[in-house]
Order: C-alpha cells, then structure tokens, then sequence
C-alpha cells in the first residue's frame, strides 16, 4: 500500500475524523429538516468527543502500549548508534542527549524527510542537535524514508548487524520494534514521552490532551494490525 494512501484511510478512522464525520451528518439532517436524526447524530457527536476525551478512557488506550517496553536503564554500554526516529524532536531529543553523554562514542542517526519543507526534517535535527552540543562527526543523516518502515530498512544498510538504540515514543515503541524486528534490525527499545497520567484532577477529566493521547493511541493500534497484517499476507504469498 503506497505511504499517500494508508495516509488517507488513516485520516478516516481516526477518532476526531469519525467525530467530524458525526457532526457533518448532524448538520445534513438538520439542513434536510429531519430533526429526529439530527437530533440522534448531533447526541452521537456529543457522546463521542466527551469520550475520547475522557481521561479514564484514553488512559485505558494509552497504557497497555506504554506498558510494554520500560525505560532503558542508566548503565547501559557498548553500543555504537542510537536512531532518533523523526516526528517529535522536542520530546525525544532529551533522551538521545542523556545517552550520548553517558555512551562514549556513540553516533546518532538522525531520520525524516522534508515533505512540504526545503530541508528534510533529519537535517533540521542534525542542526538543533549541534546547537545542544552534540559534535557534528557523531551525527548521521537519513533524510530520504517516509514512514518507519523506510527507516528501518535504511538503517539496516547503516548498522548492518550491530545493535542499535531506537529513541521514539513509549506510546509509538511497541510498532517501530516490531517493525524494525522484521527488517532484521538489531534493534533496543529506548522509550521516552510517556502519556499515561496514574492520577488525574477531577477538574481534568475531559481534556483537548486526553482527546490527542487518544488520537494517537488509535493510531498506534491501527498501525500495528495493519503491520501484523501485512505480516501475515507476506508469509501467505510465500506460501503459493
């Protein structure tokens, strides 16, 4: 499935997208002066944006993800590259830095292409990782993958068979090692930007942030069944 399309069957099973999808249909009734299913779908659109952002409900999402990799510890050694996988440098750059300065010679890789930008979003990080301290020899850029699995393969053709560190989300771990498991990468999991919250305000139980955990909590199992899928046609094909 080419990257434009699973990004568009993406965009229309997301939480906020089914939400929009609700509210547009709340509205075509309404103009159509069918008030009974107006009335059905605007209640529908209500119940589905509390709910998604409902802590208890997004945590519920969130945790089982987060929980199935734990933070690397602090005593770790004899590792040569670390891969800060693109998408959200402000939240995993801490990381990438703590390993760096606690790794002696260790190279970071840096990924993301450049989209709708002039520059590509590994050369950007190399930039803000030179600014934070990190020499310029010790950085790697993988400008060209799209998505994980580009980057997996390219980093591969990088590391070979020697391990890796791969610095991304706790909340995206989980699909990025299992997709870099079955491109035959090396790879430990070094989680960051933990979303799970154990204790919330009462007054913070419905929340715009607890609506984004639960956005992309969706997009994770979505993507992991889509993986897990692929998976397995692969291995059928190479049955026939």
């Amino acid at each position: 499935m080419s990257f434009t399309l699973k990004k568009i069957i993406s965009f229309f099973i997301m939480p906020i997208s089914i939400g929009l999808m609700l509210c547009l249909l709340a509205l075509y009734f309404l103009i159509a002066n069918k008030m009974k299913k107006a009335k059905l779908f605007l209640s529908l659109t209500l119940v589905w944006f509390f709910l998604i952002s409902f802590a208890p409900f997004s945590n519920a999402l969130v945790k089982p993800l987060e929980d199935v990799y734990p933070k690397i510890s602090d005593d770790i050694q004899g590792i040569e590259y670390v891969l800060l996988l693109g998408g959200d440098f402000q939240n995993r750059a801490y990381e990438v830095l703590r390993l760096y300065q606690q790794i002696n010679n260790l190279k970071i890789i840096t990924s993301g292409y450049e989209g709708a930008k002039q520059i590509s979003e590994a050369q950007e990080t190399k930039e803000k990782l030179i600014q934070l301290g990190v020499h310029e020899e010790d950085i790697i850029v993988q400008a060209t993958p799209k998505d994980t699995v580009e980057e997996a393969i390219e980093v591969k053709n990088i590391i070979q068979s020697k391990p890796l560190l791969l610095v991304t989300s706790a909340l995206h771990m989980p699909r990025a090692m299992l997709i870099f498991k079955n491109e035959g990468v090396n790879v430990i999991a070094a989680p960051t930007h933990f979303l799970y919250q154990e204790e919330v305000s009462f007054y913070h139980l419905v929340s715009a942030k607890y609506l984004l955990n639960t956005q992309q909590a969706i997009h994770e199992y979505v993507g992991i069944l889509y993986t897990l899928l692929n998976d397995i046609y692969k291995t059928f094909k190479g049955m026939i």
